[in-house]
């Protein structure tokens, strides 16, 4: 709601308008002197609604609400708004509008006939609205550069936007911009509507298109917040201001080349987002799109809200599959091969279904080698059935094959299972090799007692017959 103060107070011959206490329901309170009572009933009657709809705007954009009521002051000159305030920023020649800090917008006469009646007036008053909202959510910190491209990328459309971008163009043709320095640290960029203004609307849309308006809204807190302009860039977007300075020299030919009709208020570009997820940073993608969810809803951009909640849906199926990814690395360090091939089939499927090819070369990678300790291990299980089935030098064969083949692949308890059957192959000759020498140690034994059984059986024999025989002397 408003109020429209109309009583006058004459001092010196110059007419000042009479302060009142508004109603605790009023977002906005005109105060006038008279000759503009009927033209700003005018006004209000026409766009009253459209101001409280930009003030419902701002407040779920920004998360914040400036102290109650703004009130919108017209003076009836320059002199007078730089007589009565003593912090008005540098303004324009012919500046028709400014605002003091959270409090009031101030309106400068005299003021353009179609301010009343138009989008014109409409556009000045969202402007310096939105100036107000930033003030309040920078502490009435906010650098000039800053304050005004924000509120002219929120207020500005159409053949006022354009004009400025053609001011903007005309800029840098002449290479006369400011750096970032002058436009973040000199209140003088107020002035300068030629060249401050508009390149101060060409770093906002860079800031906006680069990174997204959120972060935009997260440095104006961060410097409400007490932090400097150059620490809460690099808090925000990680980068120093040199660094983005240089980007936007980079960005601003393609912005002026037609980008400057693109504004994430209205029509936010998910392509980046898109992108993102054709090369695999789901994680990324869902947190970011995450946090401009609610930005999407403030701004009233159902049709990109529901698609960016599409993306998000396809960014956790692909956080899923990355997890699957993960799973299979710790079963394959794990040594659970068997369970590695099946988390690998399962990420391949998540993949297929994605329609991403962007970790098959990780996925074929774990399943090679865990097949090949399987492979390895399928040969251990033979050649210990071989080794059962007796047939111990083809085996042996088998099994010095494999021993370094597991070693390799890191399966060192097959390996070690494997150089104990060969240890168990090789106590089995040597038993074998001891029992055929005892064998033949008893062999030779018998042969031996043989012999000398024979041998004693002729000696018994042969004295036998020597005492059978007759003796020479013997009657």
């Amino acid at each position: 709601m408003a109020c429209l103060l109309l009583s006058l107070t004459i001092a010196l011959g110059q007419p000042t308008p009479a302060r009142a206490q508004a109603e605790p329901e009023n977002r906005f309170v005109f105060i006038v002197p008279p000759g503009f009572e009927t033209d700003f009933i005018t006004f209000w009657t026409a766009y009253g609604d459209d101001l409280e709809t930009s003030f419902d705007f701002f407040s779920k954009l920004y998360m914040v609400t400036p102290p109650l009521p703004i009130y919108v002051r017209v003076y009836v000159s320059r002199e007078e708004i730089l007589e009565l305030n003593l912090l008005v920023p540098p303004l324009p020649d012919n500046a028709t509008h400014t605002h003091l800090g959270a409090r009031e917008i101030a309106l400068i006469a005299p003021l353009p006939s179609a301010f009343y009646t138009s989008d014109q007036g409409l556009a000045v008053m969202r402007l310096e609205l939105n100036s107000v909202f930033l003030s309040t959510l920078a502490e009435n910190n906010l650098p000039g550069g800053l304050e005004l491209g924000l509120s002219q990328y929120i207020a500005l459309s159409g053949p006022a936007l354009e004009a400025v971008v053609d001011r903007l163009a005309a800029a840098q043709a002449s290479d006369v911009l400011y750096s970032w320095r002058t436009m973040m640290d000199n209140p003088i960029v107020y002035a300068d509507v030629q060249v401050a203004h508009p390149q101060a609307l060409g770093i906002a849309a860079y800031l906006a298109d680069r990174f997204g308006f959120p972060g935009l809204v997260s440095l104006v807190r961060a410097i409400g917040q007490g932090q400097g302009v150059e620490e809460a860039l690099v808090t925000i977007y990680g980068e120093p201001m040199d660094r983005l300075e240089q980007d936007w020299l980079r960005y601003l030919p393609g912005y002026l080349a037609g980008r400057w009709e693109y504004n994430a208020l209205t029509d936010f570009d998910l392509a980046p987002f898109e992108a993102a997820l054709e090369a695999g940073a789901y994680t990324q993608v869902a947190q970011g799109l995450e946090a401009v969810l609610p930005f999407l809803e403030a701004t009233g951009q159902a049709e990109a809200q529901t698609a960016a909640q599409g993306l998000i849906a396809t960014a956790q199926r692909g956080m899923a599959a990355g997890s699957l990814v993960q799973q299979a690395r710790a079963a394959l360090e794990g040594r659970l091969y068997d369970r590695t091939l099946e988390l690998v089939a399962q990420a391949r499927a998540a993949y297929a279904a994605l329609g991403s090819q962007a970790r098959e070369a990780e996925l074929a990678a774990y399943a090679a080698r865990a097949q090949a300790v399987l492979d390895l291990r399928a040969e251990l299980e033979a050649a210990t059935a071989t080794l059962e089935a007796g047939q111990a030098d083809q085996a042996e064969a088998q099994l010095l094959a494999l021993v370094p083949q597991l070693e390799a692949v890191g399966d060192t308890d097959h390996a070690t299972l494997a150089q104990g059957l060969l240890e168990l192959i090789h106590r089995r000759r040597l038993a074998a090799a001891a029992e055929r020498t005892a064998l033949a140690q008893r062999a030779l034994y018998i042969f031996l007692g043989a012999l000398a059984v024979i041998a004693l059986h002729q000696i018994a024999r042969g004295l036998w017959r020597w005492r059978r025989k007759p003796q020479p002397g013997v009657l």
